[in-house]
């Protein structure tokens, strides 16, 4: 079995998005449909894409299974609302590659790949705007980790008989 997205990594992203921050964890939520809005100012977080499986490899251990592993590049677009949301995402993109942070990404066996560019997202909310701020992170994760296996059998012995044809 792969690495939850929704159970093991986005967890982290949050942890990681707060230490990054400093913003309260109440302020820090998901993009979910339906789901109640905080006061403002507010970050949210929404898993975007996975990438394509490139170069997976895997190994027969000691169990006598064959286990797959392999990296991702996951896309998290991570959007700030309310007052100084430009200058939260700014200083988000430059927290985000500290040394805590990594510490905390290493957690669900993930880094920081790149950053985007900030994207000034206003918007006419209820005839008022509604100041916005957004960018899409990329992470590098662990997400065949070889719970994934196959039993694809293992010969014990081999007896071979050689034959020269002339």
């Amino acid at each position: 079995m792969s690495l939850s997205i929704r159970n093991s990594l986005e967890p982290t992203i949050r942890e990681a998005i707060i230490a990054a921050t400093g913003f309260d964890g109440e302020k820090v939520i998901f993009h979910y449909p339906n789901a109640p809005r905080p006061d403002f100012p507010y970050i949210g977080i929404k898993f975007m894409n996975r990438s394509h499986v490139v170069n997976d490899w895997q190994t027969l251990e000691d169990d006598e299974l064959l286990h797959q592993y392999g990296n991702r590049e996951v896309v998290f677009t991570i959007t700030c609302y309310g007052d100084g949301a430009i200058d939260t995402i700014n200083a988000l993109d430059g927290s985000i590659y500290t040394q805590n942070v990594r510490t905390i990404l290493e957690q669900a066996s993930a880094a920081v790949l790149r950053s985007q560019i900030v994207f000034n997202d206003h918007v006419l909310v209820n005839s008022h705007w509604e100041e916005r701020a957004k960018i899409d992170i990329t992470f590098n994760c662990y997400i065949e980790n070889g719970s994934t296996t196959e039993d694809v059998g293992v010969f014990e012995s081999v007896d071979v008989t050689w034959e020269n044809k002339l």
